[in-house]
């Protein structure tokens, strides 16, 4: 039975990502708009319906792209945010009760994650991209932080 995604604000609702930890467990990942800036959008489905559940958002433009569930108390989510220069690149973790910041290595400037997956709770991996060169850009989690590989 098709269980309609609630929206956010009154402008533009976008979901890009989803991953399930069960058939009552799963996690949708995006933005929506306030006024001419996005922010980050994470639903949560219970088995029943979706709902909105707050996240943090670092600038302006805050975006996820991808989302993977490791268990249900261990979930990352990763994207980009402006922070009124250059696109950053944005992580988020859910611990089973609420989406914190995971801080990201200051790369300079446009650097975007556009997916990210892990094996366990201490070995993540997020990717995307290095913007002004046109390179591309992997992160590791190793259990205590994030760092370029």
């Amino acid at each position: 039975v098709h269980k309609k995604s609630p929206n956010a604000g009154t402008g533009d609702n976008n979901l890009n990502g989803v991953a399930a930890v069960s058939p009552r467990s799963a996690w949708a990942v995006g933005d929506y708009f306030v006024g001419t800036s996005s922010v980050t959008l994470i639903e949560h489905w219970n088995g029943k319906s979706w709902s909105v559940v707050p996240s943090p958002n670092v600038g302006t433009g805050d975006v996820l792209y991808g989302v993977y569930a490791v268990s249900a108390t261990d979930v990352w989510a990763a994207g980009s945010y402006y922070n009124g220069t250059a696109g950053q690149t944005l992580i988020e973790h859910w611990n089973g009760t609420a989406w914190k910041l995971a801080p990201t290595p200051s790369l300079g400037q446009a650097h975007f994650l556009y997916g990210v997956a892990a094996v366990s709770a201490r070995d993540a991996w997020a990717v995307g991209i290095n913007e002004p060169a046109g390179k591309t850009l992997i992160l590791h989690w190793n259990g205590k932080a994030w760092k370029t590989s």
